[in-house]
C-alpha cells in the first residue's frame, strides 16, 4: 500500500479491463476474502502513505484480525517510513525494515499558519464571522497565533490520538507504552535501533525477505489486486440485493462551486450526491445504503439538500453512516439524518457551527494606485463587495444571517439525535471532537470503521447482497480565469460567497 486510499473506488462497467482502483472499501473486502482462500501467508508492502489515522486505525485494525486469526501477516518497508507506517507494520505478526531504508518515526504534529500581520501589512482586512469560539476555520485570516479554544480542542485530539498510535504499536510489538514513547522521544532513530527496541524483527535486504517468507525457495506472490477485482463469470438473470455505499468526500459544495474544484479537489457535489441518493432509493436491487464521509464540511445549503435527500431515502429504505478521517461541520450536518453513525476512536468530527465573512482588498488596492468607486442602492448593497469594509451594522446583519444558519444546524442535529436544542449548543459552538469523546457525548453511536457499518445494515436487512460503490453522474469542471484561480487557491473565494460556510 502506498499513498492516498479513497474511501470508495469509482464504479466500473463489467468489461473494463483496467485494474481497480485501491480503497479502503476494496482493501476490506479483500481481507476479508483471504480466510477462505488460505493463503500461506500475507505480505504487506507498506511504502511512504497519505492517509488519515482514522483510515490507518481501519487498516491497522483488519491486518491485526488476520494476526489474531492465525494467519501469518508480514508487514516490509521497502523505503522506510515514518510513524503511520510504523503503525501499520505494527499490526502483522512481523515486521522488516529494508537495508539501507531510513526510519522518521517521531510523533505527531499539528501546524497552523496565522495571516493576521501579513494581511494588516499589505492593506487587506479579513472580516469574518463565527459562531462559538471553537469555530477556528477563519482564524487564519483574522489572528496572529493560535487562540486558546483552538489550542485546547486541537490537544485533546492529538492526546487520544497519541494515546491510540502508542498503545496499538505496544499491543502489536509486545511492549510497554513507556517504551514505545521512549523510541519515539529519542527520534531520529536508525534502523538497527528500531530492531534493537523490539519495534521490528529485522533489517533485510529484498532477497533476505524472500528467504524469510520461505526457507525451501522464493514464495509464490499472488497480488491481493487480484481478489479486489475479482468478478463473476456468467452475470446472473437475477439481480443481487445490494447495499449501496456513497461516497461523501472532500469539501461539500454545490454544483460548480469555486472553491472546491479551483484548489485541485472536485469535492463532494451536491447535486452528484443527492443523483446518487436518488438513485439508489429508485433501484430497487439496493435494500441499504451506507453513507461514506470524509469530509471537513462547506456550504450549508450544498449540505442542506444532502441532508434532505438522506432522509428522503430514509423513508424506503434503512441508511447507516460511516466516519473516516473527519466528518466535521458540514459532514457531520449530512451524517445525522442517518440512523446509526459509526465513527473511529480518532475521527475528527462535530465542529456543529457556521463560519462566513469576506477579505476587504480595498487598502490594497489603494496601496496598488488603484481606486474604486461604487454606487449602490439600497443600505447594504456593498455587504459582500471586496472593495470595503464592514460598518458596525454591516457586521451585525451579517452576524444575525450567520446564526440563523447556526439555529438551523442545530435543529438538524437536535432533530437526528433526538437531544434537546439546548443539549446540542452545549456540545456545538463549533467544538471539534475525537471520535471517542464524540462518542461519549451523544454524537455518533458506535466506534467502528466502514467494515463496521456494512456488517450492521447487513444484519438489518437479513439477508445476502452484494457490497457496490454507488455514485451519481459527473462532469468536469469549466475552466477558471487565471485571476479568479488565484483567489480560489487562497481561499479567498470561500468567505466572499453569499452561502455560509460550515466548514471545520
Amino acid at each position: 500500500m502506498r499513498g492516498a486510499l479513497p474511501i470508495v473506488a469509482s464504479p466500473r462497467r463489467f468489461f473494463d479491463p483496467r485494474p481497480a482502483t485501491p480503497s479502503l472499501l476494496g482493501l476490506s473486502q479483500a481481507l476479508g476474502r483471504l480466510e477462505r482462500h488460505r493463503p500461506a501467508g500475507l505480505l504487506v508492502e507498506i511504502l511512504p502513505v497519505a492517509i488519515g489515522w482514522a483510515t490507518a486505525h481501519a487498516i491497522h485494525a483488519r491486518l491485526r484480525a488476520l494476526r489474531d486469526r492465525g494467519m501469518r501477516v508480514v508487514a516490509w518497508l521497502p523505503q522506510g517510513g515514518g510513524t503511520k507506517e510504523l503503525y501499520l507494520a505494527a499490526a502483522a505478526s512481523e515486521a522488516y525494515l529494508a537495508t539501507g531504508a531510513p526510519l522518521w518515526a517521531a510523533g505527531l504534529r499539528v501546524e497552523s499558519s496565522f495571516l493576521g500581520r501579513a494581511f494588516e501589512r499589505f492593506g487587506l482586512r479579513a472580516q469574518i464571522e463565527a459562531t462559538g469560539d471553537h469555530k477556528s476555520a477563519g482564524d487564519r485570516f483574522t489572528r496572529s497565533e493560535m487562540s486558546d479554544a483552538d489550542r485546547q480542542q486541537l490537544s485533546r485530539i492529538l492526546d487520544v490520538t497519541w494515546e491510540r498510535v502508542v498503545g496499538d504499536i505496544a499491543d502489536g510489538r509486545k511492549k510497554t507504552a513507556e517504551e514505545v514513547r521512549a523510541f519515539f522521544d529519542a527520534a531520529p532513530q536508525g534502523t538497527a535501533d528500531a530492531v534493537a527496541a523490539g519495534l521490528f524483527d529485522a533489517v533485510l535486504h529484498e532477497d533476505e525477505l524472500h528467504a524469510k517468507l520461505s526457507p525451501r525457495g522464493r514464495p509464490r506472490l499472488v497480488a491481493l489486486g487480484a481478489l479486489v477485482a475479482r468478478r463473476p463469470l456468467l452475470v446472473p438473470l437475477w439481480r443481487r440485493r445490494r447495499i449501496a455505499v456513497v461516497p461523501i468526500v472532500g469539501p461539500i459544495v454545490p454544483a460548480g462551486a469555486l472553491p472546491a474544484w479551483a484548489s485541485g479537489a472536485s469535492g463532494a457535489t451536491a447535486d452528484a450526491v443527492v443523483s446518487a441518493l436518488r438513485a439508489a432509493a429508485r433501484d430497487r436491487s439496493v435494500v441499504g445504503v451506507v453513507l461514506a464521509i470524509d469530509s471537513p464540511g462547506g456550504s450549508a445549503t450544498a449540505s442542506e439538500a444532502i441532508h434532505r435527500e438522506v432522509v428522503r431515502v430514509r423513508e424506503k429504505k434503512p441508511v447507516v453512516a460511516s466516519m473516516g478521517d473527519v466528518a466535521a461541520s458540514g459532514g457531520y450536518y449530512v451524517a445525522v439524518a442517518a440512523e446509526t453513525i459509526f465513527a473511529s476512536r480518532v475521527t475528527i468530527t462535530g465542529s456543529i457551527g457556521v463560519v462566513g465573512g469576506k477579505i476587504a482588498i480595498g487598502g490594497l488596492l489603494e496601496k496598488l494606485g488603484v481606486h474604486r468607486e461604487m454606487l449602490t442602492r439600497g443600505a447594504r448593497a456593498a455587504l459582500l463587495s471586496p472593495s470595503r469594509a464592514w460598518t458596525d451594522d454591516d457586521r451585525a446583519a451579517f452576524r444575525r444571517q450567520l446564526e440563523r444558519t447556526y439555529d438551523e444546524f442545530v435543529g438538524r442535529v437536535a432533530d437526528g439525535r433526538k437531544k434537546s436544542p439546548e443539549e446540542v449548543r452545549s456540545i456545538a459552538g463549533g467544538r471539534v471532537w475525537v471520535g471517542a469523546d464524540a462518542l461519549a457525548n451523544g454524537l455518533v453511536d458506535r466506534e467502528g470503521d466502514l467494515g463496521a457499518a456494512i456488517d450492521l445494515l447487513r444484519e438489518k436487512v437479513g439477508r445476502t447482497v452484494d457490497v457496490v460503490a454507488w455514485a451519481g453522474p459527473s462532469s468536469p469542471p469549466p475552466p477558471l480565469p487565471a485571476a479568479a484561480a488565484i483567489l480560489a487557491t487562497e481561499r479567498i473565494a470561500l468567505f466572499a460567497a453569499l452561502d455560509a460556510s460550515i466548514e471545520g
